[in-house]
């Protein structure tokens, strides 16, 4: 079995989000949640559960 010669770096920040996923927001469909700009309670949106829609 060969000896494998991997080098170690440090990950960017940029890199940790790539793989993390933090570049775009993932929101799950929730049964209610408030619009930011209008204020009002949307149904069956994606967002938060009693937050913020995204």
């Amino acid at each position: 079995m060969k000896n494998l010669n991997l080098q170690k770096r440090k990950l960017s920040k940029k890199d940790l989000k790539k793989i993390d996923g933090g570049l775009r927001p993932f929101c799950y469909v929730v049964i209610s949640c408030t619009d930011r700009e209008t204020g009002y309670e949307l149904y069956g949106v994606p967002g938060v559960q009693d937050g913020y829609c995204c």
